[in-house]
């Protein structure tokens, strides 16, 4: 953990039963960025990142994208869909 309490070296627990060998992973709070990768794809908190969240007593929910809030999801369905027309309107590959 750094002094500014963004930065985390997370150890997984090895599961030998389970075949998975102890990995461990950087973690950045600050910049939303882990070495698995899922963090920064999905702009969700991965399971490394909510266990520094965890570990410096902060909210994971502080650290998701707003593009999952739901006003931002309601915004999608703000604008009118127009009418499908009949089939002889579509227009497409032939």
């Amino acid at each position: 953990m750094s002094r500014s309490d963004t930065v985390f070296h997370v150890l997984e627990i090895p599961r030998p039963l389970q075949g998975y060998d102890p990995t461990s992973y950087r973690v950045n709070l600050e910049e939303k960025w882990c070495d698995c990768g899922y963090f920064q794809a999905l702009k969700l908190p991965c399971q490394h990142a909510i266990a520094s969240c965890n570990n410096c007593r902060r909210d994971y929910k502080n650290i998701v994208d707003p593009v999952y809030f739901l006003n931002s999801v309601c915004k999608v369905y703000e604008m009118e869909f127009p009418a499908i027309g009949s089939e002889t309107e579509w227009h497409g590959p032939n």
